[in-house]
């Protein structure tokens, strides 16, 4: 039977890009002339055209990611057949109060990866930021196992296994609520 996994609530959509040298220096130089932050200028297509690109899409991306953020507004459910079988808040994955954890959890090391030159940016959203299906004839909540990467100053779902078989998300029905952005060291 076909199982649908959602997480609604907070997160983010983060995008990774390898600059070179030269445009390093440069967004660092048109920061620090017009005392502006660097997601201004990366979203901002005038100050991008002062860098020789019509628009941030100009850059060619390494990485794309959606993270879910481990809060107390982001929920996640599984139903089947319109019925749900699991309401749960992401903070249970991490609740210190418990005997034991509920979920398995791997910690996922790739902003740890990041090599200098690596502009990072993305926007922080709000709604739907998972859908994912997965089938199955009896669902079991023990077998539901996700990635986590501490990103900035919290903690973010950045993949939902179920048994050990990724849930690749199908739907993302989100708003952006700001914007982020950051060059690596």
């Amino acid at each position: 039977m076909e199982h649908h996994f959602k997480i609604f609530g907070n997160g983010l959509w983060v995008r990774i890009y390898t600059l070179t040298d030269a445009e390093v220096k440069e967004m660092k130089v048109l920061t620090s002339n017009l005392n502006v932050s660097l997601e201004q200028i990366v979203f901002d297509d005038d100050l991008m055209g002062q860098l020789g690109l019509t628009s941030w899409a100009d850059l060619k991306v390494d990485v794309s990611l959606i993270m879910t953020t481990v809060c107390e507004r982001s929920k996640m459910e599984v139903s089947c057949k319109g019925k749900r079988l699991l309401k749960s808040g992401t903070l249970d994955l991490i609740n210190p109060n418990y005997l034991f954890p509920l979920y398995e959890l791997q910690e996922d090391s790739f902003i740890k990866k990041l090599n200098s030159n690596t502009l990072v940016f993305g926007e922080v959203l709000t709604g739907q930021i998972y859908r994912g299906r997965f089938d199955c004839e009896k669902f079991n909540v023990s077998k539901l196992s996700f990635s986590v990467l501490p990103f900035l100053n919290d903690l973010n779902i950045s993949k939902v296994c179920y048994d050990n078989l990724e849930l690749v998300s199908t739907s993302d029905q989100f708003i952006t609520r700001s914007f982020f952005a950051f060059l690596s060291k």
